[in-house]
């Protein structure tokens, strides 16, 4: 090899390395501002408002399958015109008309009833309403049972034993336990719907001169959990004959497992109720979400491919907005006749993005992402039951990752499957539309009455009729 020969090698090696490094460079500085954004930014995921004008277009299904050039006329040259906008009516709510009312009537002085013009006496003619909302603490009340023992006076006087009758001691959740089902549900409701820890509700009863450890409190959640797992049982039967499922998990720390990787998983169908095969599919939001984040790294006020596929993604969006209340076959020929297209049009500019975009950058990696998941993406237009998203899942898994960070962790297995369970019945009373804190007080009253296998049937979440202001 000749000197110019070494010379021009030297010279490739050196202008490969140095776009190595710069796109490591590229890769850092967007991991840099991702970071900045999670820890300082808003987290919506909306689209940014320049979007507003670079894809305008009606929230209709007619208007979602424009091509690009149909965008492109229709948000050239548009004509502003100044619209004069009805503000809306101002005013607080009312009230719920079934909450207590305490009439009081703030009158003038009697003395004061009398005409400052010519003396004579005023008569009434009308009043002025208002509404105030008054907090009246939560209060305890000791439920004292009394047995009444019964024994023959006969037997006392001749007999060397005399039987003794007495009612049977009252089915309970905690037997030979003061917590009586409303309760137990008042501090499950608080923990696992409200994220209230129970060294927390400790404190509560400590003000109310109540001693409550935590240590008590947590044996109640396990032995309440014990309680509703036969319902559970029954609720995960139920749930794996539905045709759609929806998944997603979460991490939890389990201090005795502490070398083992632990997850907490929800499992929500279709629908909020049953419905009588599953079909796996990824979440488009996944998707979206990746690209959001290209578009937080990209440079300030410039409008890229990241902008370009968010809004795309959010045609298809606007294609399920139309297919509420549907039937199942309603929205495949709507799917088939709008999406599909749609989503030809995306897959073309992946496959071209993934030949342009550089790999290690963060929309080379949502290009990469979305790529490997494009089969199970598309699933859902080729059966009506699905979503095109996992947000269902997503939804009810939220209250136990707020919760997390106040109690951070489970010391056992044990109480990780207890605080599913409690988690489980409260989201899904939440999802059939049930007051959660009546129902578990229902659950708990009714279940330890029962024998081991009857039926919980009429105890199901869909059958029960218990109001969410109940």
């Amino acid at each position: 090899m000749t000197d110019t020969q070494k010379i021009l090698e030297e010279n490739k090696n050196l202008k490969e390395k140095i776009l190595r490094l710069q796109q490591e460079n590229d890769f850092f500085r967007e991991k840099f501002k991702l970071a900045q954004h999670k820890q300082f930014g808003v987290s919506s995921e909306k689209s940014p408002d320049q979007l507003d004008w670079l894809f305008n277009e009606a929230e209709t299904i007619e208007d979602v399958a424009l091509t690009e050039k149909e965008t492109a006329l229709a948000t050239d040259d548009t004509e502003v015109t100044a619209q004069v906008s009805t503000k809306k009516k101002s005013g607080r709510k009312p009230l719920p008309k079934d909450l207590p009312r305490e009439t009081r009537i703030i009158d003038v002085a009697a003395a004061d009833k009398v005409c400052p013009c010519c003396n004579g006496d005023l008569h009434r003619i009308g009043e002025e309403k208002s509404e105030q909302l008054e907090y009246i603490p939560a209060s305890l009340k000791v439920i004292e049972t009394l047995r009444p023992k019964y024994a023959c006076r006969q037997c006392e006087k001749n007999n060397s034993t005399t039987p003794i009758i007495i009612a049977p001691v009252p089915a309970s959740p905690i037997p030979k336990s003061m917590a009586t089902p409303s309760l137990l549900a008042h501090i499950i409701s608080n923990k696992y719907q409200f994220a209230l820890p129970l060294y927390r509700q400790e404190m509560v009863f400590q003000q109310l001169n109540i001693d409550l450890n935590r240590k008590t409190l947590s044996n109640w959640m396990m032995r309440s959990a014990a309680v509703l797992e036969s319902l559970l049982l029954r609720l995960k039967t139920k749930q794996l004959a539905q045709q759609v499922l929806h998944a997603d998990e979460t991490p939890v720390i389990v201090i005795a497992d502490e070398n083992q990787k632990s997850y907490m998983w929800v499992y929500c169908s279709g629908g909020d109720s049953p419905d009588p095969n599953s079909t796996l599919k990824n979440c488009m939001a996944h998707v979206r979400r990746k690209f959001i984040e290209a578009q937080k790294v990209q440079v300030k006020g410039k409008v890229g491919r990241a902008d370009w596929a968010v809004a795309h993604i959010q045609k298809l969006y606007r294609v399920e907005a139309q297919l509420a209340g549907k039937t199942f076959e309603e929205k495949y020929t709507l799917r088939q006749q709008y999406t599909v297209s749609l989503l030809t049009e995306f897959k073309t500019w992946l496959d071209k993005s993934a030949q342009q975009v550089a790999p290690k950058t963060t929309l080379g990696m949502a290009v990469a992402y979305t790529l490997r998941q494009w089969g199970k993406l598309t699933t859902y237009t080729q059966h009506g039951q699905l979503s095109i998203d996992n947000n269902r899942a997503e939804r009810a898994i939220k209250p136990f990752v707020i919760g997390r960070k106040n109690w951070l962790f489970s010391n056992t297995a044990s109480g990780a499957k207890a605080s599913a369970i409690l988690y489980s019945v409260i989201e899904t009373a939440k999802a059939n539309g049930l007051n959660p804190v009546k129902y578990v007080e229902l659950l708990l009253t009714e279940i330890p009455r029962r024998n081991s296998g009857d039926d919980l049937e009429n105890l199901m979440p869909w059958v029960v009729k218990l109001g969410v202001d109940d």
